[in-house]
């Protein structure tokens, strides 16, 4: 992860994060200049420890996140027990 980063989008695996970063690229965006830094986690199911990790309760930088949505419910899980703030609009 970039060091300068303020804001973090957690993706499931790398070929999430492949396909962000590809689509950003074409979109002549360059995440890294802007300090956004995008986050292959392993799994949605390690959602929580990188909420901890990220989030209000450690570096506490800006969040953003994408996953399949056979996977929702595991992340929706991991944001209330961090107490994230989830917008309602995306329920």
């Amino acid at each position: 992860m970039e060091l300068d980063a303020r804001t973090v989008v957690l993706v499931e695996g790398v070929s999430d994060r492949h396909a962000v970063e590809a689509l950003a690229q074409r979109q002549g965006r360059d995440l890294a200049a802007e300090g956004v830094a995008v986050v292959a986690m392993g799994g949605a199911q390690a959602i929580g420890r990188f909420l901890e990790l990220y989030g209000p309760a450690g570096l506490g930088l800006e969040l953003a996140g994408l996953c399949d949505v056979q996977e929702e419910d595991e992340f929706r899980r991991g944001l209330e027990r961090t107490l994230v703030h989830v917008d309602p609009a995306l329920r």
